[in-house]
C-alpha cells in the first residue's frame, strides 16, 4: 500500500512503482501527435496501473480533510472515488480527470 505524505499523494514521478511511468506513457503518448488516426485503445495492463494510481490520488486523506472543501465538493469527490473501479478505456480516464480538475485535483 501506498503512503500518503502527510495526508497528501506522492506525484507519480516519485514514487518507486512498477509500470507507473509506462501506463503514463502510455495513456498520453496518442495525444502528443497529430490526430491522422483514431486514437488506440490502452493496453489492459496499463489501463489497471492507471487506475490504482487515480485511486489512490483521488483518496487522499488532504483532500477530504480540506476546511475549505464545501459539502457540494466532498460529495463530487465522493462521486469521483466511487467512478475509478469501473473506469475501462482512455477516453473514461480523460473525462475522470477532467472532472478531477473541476475541483482542483491534477492527478497527472
Amino acid at each position: 500500500m501506498l503512503k500518503y505524505n502527510n495526508g497528501v499523494p506522492i506525484y507519480w514521478r516519485y514514487l518507486n512503482w512498477e509500470g507507473i511511468e509506462k501506463a503514463i506513457s502510455a495513456y498520453f503518448e496518442p495525444y502528443a501527435t497529430a490526430a491522422t488516426e483514431p486514437v488506440p485503445e490502452i493496453e489492459e495492463e496499463h489501463l489497471d496501473v492507471l487506475k490504482r494510481y487515480l485511486s489512490y490520488w483521488i483518496e487522499a486523506p488532504v483532500w477530504r480533510d480540506n476546511p475549505a472543501a464545501t459539502q457540494d465538493n466532498l460529495d463530487f469527490l465522493y462521486s469521483l472515488i466511487e467512478s475509478v473501479p469501473s473506469l475501462a478505456n482512455r477516453s473514461e480516464i480523460s473525462v475522470f480527470l477532467a472532472k478531477c480538475l473541476q475541483i482542483g485535483l491534477d492527478p497527472l
